[in-house]
């Protein structure tokens, strides 16, 4: 009877230490975002000097015909926002980590009413979201009155804009830019608008891009789809300018229902309204 009671006790004693130990570890690590991309010719010789670019696998045809930047015209969009009574206003293009692009206001507006602004940014990305923050302070006691954000997205789907870089000498490209390549975060549906701004609908990035390498040298070029993951991504190629498998994903436009119309703007209540267009290209 007591070897049996010790054994008992002995058993429990490391269940319960097991079960603790898998309760308590920690999780795994998350593996870093890369993108590498190696270009070789059919030799295996490293192929150097390749442009690389990198963009959505959207249509650009889904998008009403005035959201379309004419070629050689600089992408922009306009926001508006609404301002209930004087005050100090900040408005503000950041990247997604936080990291201030440009502070597009910073004025003392004394009148209410609906105000615009129209920005303009010269990036060389496919793909980029940002966050547009409005703050309003009230001039009389300092306190914020007003605070909201919204996602911008600039969305250039040409492989002459959307240049990543050029391999190196040994063929190479590396990025670790995760807000250069949106496919691989957890964003949720971003809201397209008409100007008054109605949503007309909303699109969500795919898990995939189209990358386009081209010698600019030859003007020789080859596109491909690629799906990515938020870690480690690593791509060869073999330079052969006449092939082409180019990844279709559609579009990604989902239909919002009319409950969801915005309405009519109100001058004398805070509002930031969705940037039109958005995407801006």
């Amino acid at each position: 009877m007591k070897i049996s009671y010790v054994r008992s006790w002995t058993f429990f004693l490391f269940f319960l230490l097991a079960s603790c130990d898998q309760g308590t570890a920690p999780p795994p690590p998350e593996e870093p975002f890369a993108f590498r991309i190696t270009v070789k010719d059919a030799a295996g010789s490293p192929k150097p000097n390749i442009r690389v670019s990198v963009y959505p696998p959207f249509d650009v045809g889904w998008l009403p015909a005035p959201l379309k930047s004419p070629a050689g015209i600089l992408a922009s969009s306009t926001i508006n926002f609404a301002v209930a009574t004087p005050a100090r206003v900040t408005l503000s293009l950041l990247d997604l980590d936080g990291t201030l692009i440009q502070k597009l206001q910073d004025n003392t507006l004394r009148a209410a009413g609906l105000y615009a602004f129209t920005l303009s940014l010269q990036r060389r990305d496919g793909a980029r979201v940002m966050i547009c923050r409005y703050v309003a302070t009230d001039t009389a006691t300092g306190t914020i009155a007003f605070r909201d954000s919204m996602y911008v997205t600039l969305w250039q789907p040409d492989a002459e804009i959307a240049v990543l870089g050029y391999t190196s000498g040994n063929g190479k490209l590396e990025s670790s830019d995760t807000l250069a390549f949106p496919y691989v975060l957890s964003l949720p549906p971003i809201v397209v608008t008409r100007t008054d701004p109605t949503p007309l609908g909303s699109f969500s990035f795919p898990d995939s891009c189209i990358i386009t390498l081209k010698d600019t040298a030859t003007a020789d070029q080859m596109t491909f789809g690629r799906r990515l993951v938020h870690g480690t991504n690593e791509i060869t190629v073999t330079w052969n300018p006449a092939g082409k498998a180019l990844l279709k994903t559609g579009n990604g436009l989902q239909t919002l229902p009319t409950a969801a119309s915005a309405g009519a703007r109100d001058p004398f209540q805070w509002k930031l309204y969705q940037n039109y267009p958005n995407p801006f290209n």
